[in-house]
């Protein structure tokens, strides 16, 4: 039964409302009266004022207002908010002077699309594009705290000595809402951060100790949960690269393993090269060399042992050329080519550095995508062109040429379960849903705005998976076919909760 405080409650509520929105409707009718729109389709972000930002940048003032669970009286505790640049990298800090009072103001530079981090004293973190006039919601975190340490290798008989601490450990934690963050170590082995409420998993990463992974944790709004973690050794390798009759100081190695830890290492002096830290398992290890046929060799990692030694042996290549060009045959200046076999990348960067390094192996399957960013500033914006499948002669060269597609810009809307905003926090991954697209093109992350709307950047014609998600409110993904250049609108994404 609704009751009458319920009512005078909601009624509140609502008010309160209003009173930010009239507040803000006076800078919206100014903006609109006084402001082009700028190029770039920033219009969201509020005037551009003529004063000067950094370098001598001017900015558009964005106001917003920030506060927790969706509630505008529940308040936050000393919030930080964060600009970032088109890589996702800090641009400036802010903090909110009064909490009784939580506006906020970002300055964000013409040519930034307003994407913002929001923290605060036990919330967990939220990234989200911004607009002016804006509200953006925390909610509240658990805490996810504990150390590292880490076990050395000792000789058969003698006695294994205490863990240490390890300090400057990469943490990566994924929520089962898709929720992710990237954390360290401090230089005792610490860590502390504010995660999302619910079932989550770590990855602890090392350059000198074995991997680890937890994929069972699960965390309470208001709780801490502690762990002490302790890493293996790891196994380290030592490879030999040899080419016609020389070591290849210089050489490539990039090694993959079963726990997905990557590593990439440079010949050394009479092509010796040493990775530490590996975890046991399998592992695999694509070596090339300018002049040389790029070639993978399997590796068996042990767990057992402080190391394993393997040569690596490469043979002389033969020529290769390849070059991009646009839909009218004009040569694309800058162009970049991706080049992967087996579904890894071995070559990614300028056509014409791929054409001088000549490490294609006679014989071999590859596949090849081109691109061409109009606007280096921004790494979104590329224009691809449709993958390839092309084979490497047994014997002598080979020239290739690929051309530049149109492109598609996927829009669309994301709302909670009841129809109304997220207020920041939501994002949409954009995945290819083809074997053929994905040799063009990585999964993506399209941030909303906290209206919950979004814009993809450029992408190639094709079949997608897209899915919508929040770290409270859960995640929801339909398939899509995007076969028409133009924009196209993707509809409503409702999420679960």
């Amino acid at each position: 039964m609704i009751t009458l405080k319920n009512t005078l409650g909601t009624v509140l509520f609502l008010l309160i409302l209003l009173v930010i929105f009239f507040g803000f409707f006076a800078f919206r009718v100014s903006r609109q009266m006084t402001t082009p729109v700028p190029q770039g389709g920033q219009s969201h972000l509020g005037p551009i004022k003529p004063g000067l930002l950094g370098i001598g940048t001017p900015y558009h003032n964005c106001r917003g207002y920030l506060f927790l669970n969706r509630n505008p009286q529940n308040f936050l505790t000393d919030p930080v908010i964060t600009l970032l640049d088109n890589n996702g990298i800090d641009l400036t800090i802010s903090e909110v002077d009064d909490p009784a009072n939580p506006d906020f103001w970002v300055k964000v530079p013409v040519g930034n699309p307003g994407f913002v981090r929001f923290e605060a004293d036990g919330a967990y973190a939220i990234q989200s594009m911004i607009e002016n006039n804006c509200f953006v919601s925390l909610h509240d975190a658990a805490t996810f705290s504990g150390s590292v340490k880490g076990h050395v290798f000792v000789l058969q008989g003698e006695k294994l000595p205490d863990p240490t601490p390890l300090p400057q450990i990469r943490l990566l934690i994924e929520t089962a809402k898709g929720w992710q963050s990237e954390i360290t170590t401090d230089g005792s082995g610490k860590f502390q951060t504010f995660i999302p409420p619910g079932p989550f998993s770590v990855i602890v990463r090392s350059d000198n100790h074995a991997d680890a992974y937890f994929n069972d944790l699960s965390a309470i709004a208001g709780e801490t949960i502690d762990r002490q973690i302790i890493l293996p050794a790891g196994c380290e390798l030592e490879a030999f690269v040899i080419g016609d009759k020389v070591t290849l100081d210089g050489a490539k190695v990039s090694l993959v393993t079963s726990m997905e830890d990557d590593a990439d290492a440079v010949a050394g002096e009479r092509g010796v090269v040493k990775i530490k830290g590996l975890t046991q398992g399998m592992a695999t290890a694509y070596v090339q060399h300018p002049g040389y046929q790029e070639k993978s060799f399997s590796l068996l990692i042990p767990g057992d042992k402080i190391g394993i030694r393997k040569p690596f042996l490469l043979m002389p290549s033969e020529d290769f050329t390849a070059s991009v060009v646009f839909e009218n045959q004009s040569r694309v200046p800058n162009a970049e080519i991706r080049v992967a076999r087996n579904g890894k990348v071995i070559f990614d960067g300028l056509a014409s550095t791929l054409s001088e390094l000549d490490i294609l192996a006679s014989g071999q399957t590859y596949a090849f995508s081109a691109r061409w960013n109009p606007d280096p500033g921004n790494p979104l914006a590329a224009l691809h062109s449709s993958s390839k499948i092309w084979t490497m002669p047994n014997s002598g060269g080979g020239e290739l040429k690929l051309e530049l597609q149109d492109y598609v810009v996927a829009r669309g809307l994301v709302l909670a379960a009841d129809g109304s905003h997220l207020f920041g926090g939501t994002c949409v991954k954009i995945r290819p849903a083809e074997m053929e697209l994905e040799n063009v093109i990585d999964e993506l992350t399209v941030w909303c705005q906290t209206s919950g709307h979004f814009e993809s950047p450029p992408l190639p014609l094709g079949n997608y998976t897209l899915v919508a998600q929040h770290p409270h409110h859960g995640m929801v993904g339909k398939n899509i076919r995007l076969n028409k250049p133009g924009k196209a609108n993707t509809g409503k994404f409702t999420l679960p909760e």
